[in-house]
């Protein structure tokens, strides 16, 4: 199997993420050319994830790991972390512990909002 620029490229952002970096790329280079999309390098599949802007999400599974590699693809750039739960291979961890800032927020403002909406029909 021959790898790809593209493959090199993304393998070594991964593996720079799973070391904890929080990482962010320009989608042009020092050049103006434009950086590749995740997806060409065949480590990442679109995906599904929060939405704040982006116009997409990449996730790379890690082999023999419970974690993976998420790439959140905005207009302009691309911003790479790993996250301790793949969400293919456990859901339900990966949205308590990934994801559980968010959650917690959720329920929070619901259960608040069911409070104030119980007490005013009281009235």
């Amino acid at each position: 199997m021959v790898k790809s620029r593209e493959y090199d490229f993304w393998s070594q952002v991964a593996a720079s993420a799973l070391m904890g970096q929080k990482i962010r790329i320009s989608k042009k280079d020092l050049e103006g050319r434009l950086i590749s999309s995740p997806g060409k390098s065949g480590l990442f599949v679109r995906s599904l994830g929060k939405i704040s802007g982006q116009d997409a999400d990449w996730r790379s599974p890690v082999e023999s790991s419970r974690r993976g590699v998420h790439v959140v693809d905005f207009p302009d750039r691309f911003e790479v972390h790993a996250d301790r739960f793949d969400p293919a291979k456990m859901p339900l961890e990966h949205l308590v512990f990934d994801y559980g800032p968010v959650v917690l927020k959720t329920v929070l403002i619901s259960m608040i909002g069911r409070y104030l909406f119980s007490r005013t029909r009281k009235r």
